[in-house]
């Protein structure tokens, strides 16, 4: 091997050398990512803050900050950071979704409705707000027939889904004439109406509906929770 050759081969050494000892430097994004993931929320939310004060149109971590606030049960303070993610994300089919699932917590029906709607219209791919729709049709607003429509549509256009069996029994289920939803307020157990395949006719022990103002329901679950109080914007 001739002098230029092995100092070439030299040099190429040394390259590999450096470059094997060089990391890429990890994003603040990132690590409150990693936070996130690891259920440390309190310092999630911390580098967060930081993030969409130096970077205003960051949709992923105001929607993380939406995350952290649906997780401690701050359902007011997670639509106002997923409100804020949908205005500058390309595409806010989730933060339509997200906010959908919080109006559930605060038994807001027809805000819950309009935002699986917007979801699913910005996304038609993603079929599990029409699984939604039907839900909160069902729990919420007692209207089996149109738990029935977008039940069956859910499972006409997403026949894979793991949820496809159940949902098809339970549509069986509420075909039957026989099968009496519970109206608003009754003290009868819809989850044990199902569970009976509707084979009984149940009462309606609905309480009248309140007309007043302001009577409006894996990341979430489906529990009601009550209406919190709006959080203030001292922390953005």
């Amino acid at each position: 091997m001739d002098k230029s050759a092995f100092k070439y081969c030299i040099i190429i050494l040394l390259l590999l050398t450096s470059s094997a000892g060089y990391s890429k430097e990890v994003t603040p994004f990132e690590k409150a990512e990693k936070l996130f993931f690891q259920k440390k929320f309190s310092g999630a939310k911390k580098i967060l803050l930081k993030v969409v004060k130096e970077e205003s149109g960051h949709p992923k971590a105001y929607s993380y900050l939406g995350d952290i606030e649906l997780h401690r049960g701050n359902y007011r303070g997670a639509i106002k950071y997923y409100n804020r993610a949908k205005t500058v994300s390309d595409n806010p089919s989730m933060e339509y979704f997200r906010m959908g699932q919080v109006y559930i917590k605060l038994k807001n029906e027809d805000q819950a409705l309009e935002n699986f709607q917007k979801s699913y219209s910005l996304n038609p791919a993603e079929k599990t707000p029409l699984y939604q729709i039907g839900y909160v049709y069902l729990v919420m607003k007692r209207d089996k027939y149109k738990t029935i429509e977008y039940w069956r549509r859910f499972i006409q256009e997403a026949p894979s889904d793991l949820q496809y069996d159940s949902v098809k029994k339970a549509i069986k289920y509420l075909e039957n004439e026989k099968c009496v939803i519970p109206g608003k307020g009754s003290d009868d157990s819809l989850e044990e109406l199902l569970k009976l395949g509707c084979k009984t006719v149940v009462a309606n022990k609905a309480k009248p509906e309140d007309q007043s103002a302001g009577n409006e329901k894996e990341k979430i679950n489906n529990k009601t929770e009550s209406l919190l109080d709006d959080t203030s914007d001292d922390d953005l």
